[in-house]
């Protein structure tokens, strides 16, 4: 993996962001899966099919409350054709958008909006050595945050990742990263620079030991 991006990611997303998308998005799979199949106007094929569209409508509102909520930009756009809308979410030099994939690290399906976007990361490959990139929606980089239902039940979340697509080919330019993986860095990042953590850490430190040496008229305490 390009440490760069992953780097980036942690960098530029809110903790408080990364945190709440993953709450927010187990929530809409658990929300949107009981809100399907506890409606007894529907039988168990329309209930399969209405389930994606649902799903979709939930993860995507609350991934915008969250976002807000974290001080970013979330706006509801629609792509060159105007016929299909996506949400649109702005970190730092990161743009971001959402998608079901089929599975973890795999491409979500083809749309014009992720190909529209995906040509500010023309350099994304190489960013240690062009630092300054272009930048044609004032982003630095494009990225797709995918998720999936688990294997073992469709109720409940299985994977949440962030992928750069390439902008020539339609693929990655690198494996997507886990939400939670990026959540734990923020955590270790934080504690790390927190004072009041680094001085328990200090206290924590191991103290000189002391040793007791017998003599005919005394015991005498050393510290080595």
């Amino acid at each position: 993996m390009n440490e760069s991006l992953r780097s980036i990611l942690i960098t530029d997303l809110p903790a408080r962001f990364v945190s709440e998308l993953i709450g927010a998005s187990r929530w809409a799979y658990r929300d949107s899966y009981e809100a399907v199949y506890s409606d007894n106007n529907y039988d168990e094929p329309e209930k399969k099919g209405l389930l994606p569209y649902v799903r979709r409508a939930r993860i995507e509102k609350k991934i915008r409350e969250v976002a807000l909520d974290a001080g970013l930009t979330a706006t509801v756009e629609k792509n060159s054709a105007k016929n299909t809308e996506y949400t649109l979410i702005k970190s730092g030099r990161v743009a971001l958008t959402v998608s079901k994939s089929f599975d973890r690290g795999s491409l979500p399906a083809l749309a014009r909006f992720r190909e529209q976007y995906s040509s500010i990361n023309q350099h994304a490959a190489q960013i240690q050595m062009l630092p300054v990139l272009s930048m044609p929606f004032e982003a630095s980089l494009y990225g797709v945050i995918i998720h999936g239902s688990s294997n073992l039940s469709h109720n409940e979340l299985g994977f949440l990742q962030i992928g750069f697509l390439d902008s020539r080919k339609y693929r990655w330019v690198e494996a997507p990263i886990d939400l939670e993986d990026i959540m734990d860095a923020q955590s270790l990042s934080s504690q790390q620079k927190d004072p009041l953590i680094q001085l328990q850490e200090k206290n924590r430190q191991p103290r000189l030991k002391e040793k007791y040496i017998a003599t005919d008229e005394i015991i005498k305490k050393v510290t080595l």
